[in-house]
């Protein structure tokens, strides 16, 4: 096989399989929507949309550059913007994308042993380091991209621990009766209300780990209906943020410390309520229709509820 011929097979490879290294990229798209293909990882990181429109960028430079072309990326043309992210668009853009790939590889194909030895207009090297770059690119922002993936799976998981952390605490702070929120087990024991004011913390504390710009604060009201409204109000603002955009903190990081720690409190307010003489209903909460997205006050009726 031809060094052209092999570099082309090898580019193709890497742009939709079977790569050595693993998943190519149009194989590291498989299931990625248009909504999680726009999300950004944080200010100022691209998401997978964009390293793909990256990835087309070069290609489309590596074209120009083989035909003698100069050329030089702006920062907008380095790193095109997405527009209107519909799926329609996402569509079109993966279409266009392999369209370039094989543009790409025809090019690769066609170059004689003479072309690879040609200096770039404007480099330093020639154009065989420029093409083989262009796979190693590919393959760099292939990684990129699945890491991205990854990354949203865990994310969605966090959404889902949070949905579950709503369910319950809505059954273990409704219906208390009145002397239940100053209800103490002990002299030295917190009261439910400092324990559902302390879990509204955390969940405050959750979302500025998701924007990244952690700030801790104490906030009670003394109030048990004010600190009831505020822990619907806190879910739903942290899933608003989960729901739009990858978190600037690690998301598994953000359930091993305030979502854990909130689910904790939850059942130790659980436990108050049948030491107050005020249990909640036992239930299989492996059948509870319980909904990632659904944060709020608002929760489905128990299934399978037992005494």
């Amino acid at each position: 096989m031809s060094e052209s011929n092999w570099l082309a097979d090898q580019f193709l490879r890497s742009v939709e399989g079977e790569a050595w290294h693993g998943p190519s990229l149009m194989e590291a798209l498989n299931g990625v929507s248009h909504t999680l293909a726009a999300a950004s990882p944080g200010a100022g990181k691209h998401g997978i949309w964009q390293q793909l429109l990256h990835v087309e960028a070069w290609m489309n430079a590596a074209l120009r550059r083989t035909a003698g072309e100069a050329v030089e990326l702006d920062p907008a043309q380095d790193w095109p913007a997405i527009g209107d992210a519909t799926a329609e668009r996402w569509t079109a853009a993966q279409t266009e994308f392999r369209a370039k790939a094989v543009e790409c590889a025809e090019r690769m194909r066609s170059l004689t042993e003479e072309d690879f030895s040609l200096v770039v207009s404007g480099r330093e090297y020639n154009v065989r380091f420029l093409l083989y770059g262009l796979v190693q690119h590919t393959a760099y922002h292939t990684g990129q991209i699945a890491l991205l993936k990854a990354l949203d799976g865990k994310r969605d998981l966090l959404r889902h621990s949070l949905a579950t952390l709503v369910y319950r605490g809505k059954k273990a702070i409704t219906g208390a009766p009145d002397s239940f929120p100053t209800f103490q087990a002990g002299e030295s024991s917190r009261t439910p209300l400092q324990i559902l004011a302390h879990v509204d913390d955390l969940l405050d504390w959750a979302l500025t780990l998701a924007e990244g710009q952690q700030a801790w604060r104490e906030l009670n009201s003394g109030d048990w209906e004010a600190e009831s409204a505020r822990f619907f109000a806190g879910a739903e603002a942290l899933e608003t943020r989960l729901a739009a955009a990858a978190t600037a903190y690690p998301a598994e990081k953000i359930y091993q410390g305030p979502i854990a720690d909130a689910t904790q409190h939850i059942g130790q307010i659980t436990y108050l309520r049948r030491l107050a003489g005020a249990p909640i209903r036992g239930e299989n909460y492996a059948k509870a229709a319980i909904e990632t997205g659904r944060a709020g006050k608002d929760q489905a009726a128990p299934k399978r509820e037992f005494d």
